[in-house]
C-alpha cells in the first residue's frame, strides 16, 4: 500500500468537532483520532496528524496530494462527490440535532419553532446543509468556523440553538445539564462518517475498509465511542 511518505500515514484532521477530533491541552484527541490510530497500528504505519481549522473542502485534500486521507466527522454527500475522491465504508452513523438551553425545551422542540430565532452551525458541515434546507425563512442562520465558537455563542445566549450531529451535541451536554437535544432526526442523505482517500490509491482504501468492517463487527468501534460519550440514548 502506498502512502505519501513511505511507512507513514498522513491524516489531515479538522480539529473543531468534539468528540471526533479536538484539542485537549496540546494533544489532538477524539473518536476519529482513536479510530485512525488503531488502523495505522494494525497496518504497521507511523501516524502523522496534520491539523487544520478549516472543515469545508477537507475531503478534497487527499486528491490534491496533501495527505493520505482526511478525517473529523466527514460524510459522503452528492455535493461532495468527485471522480478523484474515493470514500471508505461508513464507520459511524449519525443523526442530526439542535442543542438548546433547557429553559426553552417547551417552546423549541423542532426547527420550525425557531421563527425569529437563531441557529448556529459549522460552515460547510452537514448541519449547514441540513439547517439551510429545513429552516424557516425567518430563522437567522449563523455559520461559525468550529463547534467551540458555536458553543460560546450558545453559552452567551447570542444564538438560540446549535445544530450539530447528535454525538457532538451529546458530548457537550455531558458537561452541562442545563442543555437539551431537540429535533433529533436523519439527514435527507444517509449520513455515515467516512474517510476520503485519493481515488488513485485503491490499496489504501481497501485496507481502511477491511479495518472498518472488522472493527464494527468485533465491537471496537463502539468501545472507542463509549470513551467519549456516556449517554448513548440519542446515538
Amino acid at each position: 500500500m502506498k502512502t505519501i511518505t513511505l511507512g507513514v500515514l498522513t491524516a489531515r484532521v479538522f480539529t473543531g468537532f468534539e468528540p471526533f477530533a479536538f484539542y485537549q491541552g496540546d494533544e489532538l484527541v477524539g473518536f476519529d483520532v482513536d479510530t485512525i490510530r488503531a488502523f495505522a497500528t494494525q497496518a504497521k504505519l507511523e501516524l502523522t496528524l496534520d491539523p487544520t481549522d478549516t472543515f469545508d473542502g477537507i475531503w478534497y485534500r487527499p486528491a490534491a496530494g496533501e495527505c493520505d486521507l482526511a478525517l473529523a466527522g466527514i460524510a459522503c454527500f452528492v455535493e461532495r462527490m468527485r471522480a478523484d475522491v474515493s470514500w471508505s465504508d461508513p464507520y459511524f452513523q449519525v443523526l442530526r440535532s439542535i442543542l438548546i438551553h433547557r429553559e426553552h425545551e417547551q417552546e423549541l422542540r423542532h426547527i420550525n419553532d425557531f421563527q425569529g430565532r437563531s441557529i448556529a452551525f459549522v460552515r460547510g458541515s452537514c448541519a449547514d446543509l441540513d439547517t439551510r434546507q429545513r429552516a424557516r425563512a425567518d430563522t437567522r442562520l449563523v455559520p461559525v468556523e468550529n463547534q467551540r465558537t458555536g458553543m460560546s455563542l450558545l453559552d452567551a445566549k447570542a444564538v438560540d440553538g446549535l445544530a450539530m450531529g447528535a454525538p457532538s451535541n451529546a458530548y457537550d451536554r455531558q458537561f452541562n445539564p442545563d442543555y437539551i437535544l431537540v429535533d433529533v432526526h436523519e439527514f435527507t442523505q444517509a449520513e455515515g462518517f467516512r474517510f476520503p482517500v485519493a481515488a488513485s490509491n485503491p490499496l489504501l482504501l481497501k485496507a481502511v475498509n477491511a479495518f472498518i468492517n472488522t472493527a464494527r463487527e468485533n465491537g471496537q468501534i463502539d468501545t472507542m465511542m463509549h470513551r467519549w460519550i456516556d449517554d448513548r440514548s440519542v446515538l
